[in-house]
């Protein structure tokens, strides 16, 4: 192994409550990793919790890599509480050289020697850095409905820095891995000029092996599954409703611009999101117009519908009509689009200013969601 370096590449965050687990989890990470010093391990630990703070205490002496604890108080119950930890873990916490974040749980042991350099010839992969790579078993699931997303998603993506910072973070729920799931399928309806749709960026590897993905099966102390079974099927109706869909759309739509200005040559841009029209709005630092991103589902279904019609009526004839009509609408429709965000109530536009050399949070600005879950 080589001596530990200082600027890791990677922070696996996780919470947990059992001694025994995390410091097994801990030893396997020492014990197949082949840089310990090219990662961090960040864990959310409850307040007065002492067997499993001692746990992690022994293994921060034994392990060539850095783990920090962030202890707080469990004031709700435990799977519930955790997920605002992993934001904090992810922001405040973790190394600022830190590219991708891997959310795992204390039962997961990786078989594969040497993971860790396998994952660090995936940086970069895509320029604009929004990606997700997926070691897991699901890796080669597709999803064809959102439902799909809520109860069977990919459950231990490593996930970038840049992703995570675009859609305000990890998500309003416990379900991690559910949230970024169904934030990765409104991506791939995201129109491109290649394609109608099409913006895939979950990319599946096979060269890591890990054991203990059936996540769950160990019950800790103090964990009520009928609770979590009911917590479970609550916020799959949460994520059925239009709220919840248009949420996830306008957290993919952030990730869609973000490409279109990469691929522009923009280091500094602006996003512009407009409750009222339901509408992200690109712009150059001097407040040129690049593009509009809307997440209405019921505007895109209508635009899909109408595309589809003429298609099959027209055939190729009548599809290069729409392109044509599209692009002559897009022209005259930039400047009303400009002026219908500006008569709108300042309280319903929000402004994200993003710079390449820095790594600040976009906060996700949707409390709504929040409030259904939190009613659970």
């Amino acid at each position: 192994m080589s001596t530990q370096q200082q600027q890791p590449f990677l922070a696996i965050i996780l919470a947990t409550n059992r001694p025994q687990h995390v410091a097994a989890f801990l030893e396997n990470l020492r014990e197949t990793a082949e840089d310990p010093g090219s990662f961090e391990v960040l864990i959310r630990v409850d307040e007065g919790d002492d067997a499993t703070y001692e746990a992690i205490r022994a293994q921060q002496k034994l392990s060539g890599f850095r783990v920090q604890m962030l202890v707080e108080r469990n004031d709700k119950p435990f799977l519930h509480n955790v997920i605002k930890s992993y934001d904090r873990l992810t922001f405040e916490m973790s190394s600022p050289s830190v590219y991708f974040f891997w959310n795992l749980t204390d039962e997961i042991r990786l078989q594969t020697k040497g993971w860790d350099r396998i994952l660090k010839g995936y940086m970069k992969l895509y320029g604009d850095d929004v990606f997700r790579i997926e070691p897991s078993k699901c890796n080669l699931r597709n999803y064809y409905t959102l439902e799909e997303c809520v109860h069977s998603p990919d459950n231990y993506p490593v996930t970038t820095r840049r992703w995570l910072s675009l859609v305000g973070g990890w998500g309003d729920c416990w379900g991690t891995d559910s949230w970024q799931q169904c934030i990765d399928w409104y991506l791939g309806q995201c129109r491109i000029p290649v394609a109608p749709r099409g913006l895939f960026r979950s990319v599946p590897v096979f060269l890591i092996v890990m054991d203990g993905q059936e996540d769950g099966q160990v019950v800790s102390e103090g964990q009520d599954m009928r609770y979590r079974y009911r917590l479970q099927q609550g916020i799959m109706r949460v994520f059925a409703s239009r709220t919840a869909r248009e949420n996830f759309n306008r957290l993919a739509q952030r990730l869609h611009a973000h490409t279109v200005a990469k691929q522009r040559g923009l280091n500094e841009y602006i996003l512009r999101e407009n409750r009222h029209t339901k509408q992200i709005t690109l712009l150059a630092p001097n407040d040129t117009i690049i593009g509009v991103f809307g997440w209405s589902l019921r505007l895109a279904s209508v635009h899909q519908w109408l595309v589809s019609f003429v298609i099959r009526y027209l055939g190729d004839g009548g599809r290069n009509a729409v392109i044509k009509a599209k692009r002559v609408v897009k022209f005259f429709l930039k400047p009303l689009r400009a002026a219908n965000e500006l008569q709108s109530r300042p309280s319903e536009i929000a402004e994200y200013h993003f710079n390449e050399s820095e790594n600040r949070l976009f906060p996700s600005g949707e409390d709504s969601v929040a409030r259904l879950i939190d009613a659970l």
